[in-house]
């Protein structure tokens, strides 16, 4: 790329669409840091949160004043209800960028030129609808939060990087649209949180949009996940496959039985300690085994689903058919799945030591 067509790409063309609870505000803080600190700024950045909350509010003046050359550009705006899909079609209704950027409230920007790059491959792509690109792990990350990752990074990997494969996935995190392309399709509000992007990522490929993923166009992930978290992430997303294999808009995954298998040889190639792989993959089994279950509650429902379940509420009415013989075979298969993946890690690493402060760094 000449000089001189790099400079015309260096304008202000894009609209940052930020949907948020409101809860994570030293996340937004980083978030907002670290826009302040590219090289290209955005033309306008909606923060979209849910209920109406005087924190959010109050939070909102104190970065106008911290970055003054954001203060013209921020906008904060509130749906006046759950779900992050309500926030972000509020925010592409208020948005006037010809590229609309959709960044989740725990990532950050760590390069300066991260919306250029956005930017730069929309122009190189004009036929290109939506482009998005992986997360990076964040230092501060404990197990569960490296087991989510790693699971994501592998799958992503697997579907994106596959040519045979028609359909691409992107994360609702780091992911920008063409308006101009985008037209009148908009966000599944049905659908209030797990994997929410998904659907929208699949029904505009299927409406003969193009995707692209760009392994290069990462950013970190500050998410932070309990146990409980964890496995109610895994519950939703299942149930949103579920749902979108249950109205078409996706088709059936093909069993993976070789999925522990190779997302351990991943952790071995980017360096991971035998104790490090052992823990995430044994997280990743748990994560499996309710990601199965969202996808069975979403077919003991009908097609057309006016509430989202909650995780709690569905592990409250459990019916013993799911715990029954072939949900207890599943379980043991899946099991000895894991015990021969990490028979596999034991046989791999005999001569690498288990240091101490491998233990120490895992939260």
């Amino acid at each position: 790329m000449d000089h001189n067509h790099k400079d015309t790409l260096r304008v202000e063309i894009t609209s940052i669409v930020i949907p948020t609870t409101g809860n994570r505000l030293s996340e937004l803080d980083r978030l907002i840091d670290s826009i302040a600190e590219q090289k290209i700024l955005p033309l306008e950045i909606l923060i979209c949160g849910n209920l109406r909350n005087t924190t959010l509010d109050e939070r909102f003046n104190y970065w106008k004043i911290k970055h003054p050359l954001l203060s013209s550009r921020l906008r904060l705006h509130f749906t006046g209800v759950k779900g992050v899909n309500t926030a972000r079609n509020l925010g592409i209704r208020e948005s006037r960028g010809e590229i609309i950027l959709f960044l989740d409230d725990d990532c950050r920007m760590n390069h300066p030129e991260f919306i250029f790059e956005h930017q730069r491959l929309h122009r190189s792509h004009p036929n290109v609808t939506a482009i998005g690109g992986p997360y990076e792990l964040s230092s501060s990350a404990g197990i569960m939060e490296a087991a989510y990752h790693w699971n994501a990074h592998y799958w992503l990997s697997k579907v994106n990087e596959d040519s045979s494969l028609p359909q691409k996935e992107l994360l609702g995190g780091n992911f920008s649209v063409k308006s101009l392309l985008l037209g009148t399709i908009k966000f599944s509000e049905s659908i209030v949180f797990g994997g929410a992007e998904t659907d929208f990522v699949y029904r505009i490929q299927n409406q003969k949009h193009q995707v692209l993923w760009s392994p290069d166009l990462s950013l970190i992930h500050q998410n932070q996940l309990g146990f409980r978290e964890f496995l109610n992430k895994s519950f939703l997303q299942g149930f949103g496959l579920g749902r979108r294999l249950l109205n078409g808009i996706q088709k059936n995954p093909e069993n993976e039985n070789s999925h522990l298998r190779e997302l351990n040889q991943l952790l071995i190639d980017n360096g991971l300690s035998l104790f490090k792989r052992s823990l995430i993959l044994s997280m990743v089994y748990f994560s499996e085994s309710f990601f199965q279950l969202g996808i069975e509650h979403a077919y003991s429902q009908s097609r057309h689903l006016p509430v989202q379940p909650t995780f709690q509420n569905y592990l409250s009415k459990m019916s013993l058919k799911i715990l029954g013989v072939e949900f207890v075979k599943r379980q043991f298969y899946r099991l000895k799945t894991l015990c021969n993946a990490l028979l596999i890690i034991r046989k791999k690493s005999l001569v690498e030591p288990l240091i101490g402060s491998d233990i120490e760094t895992i939260k």
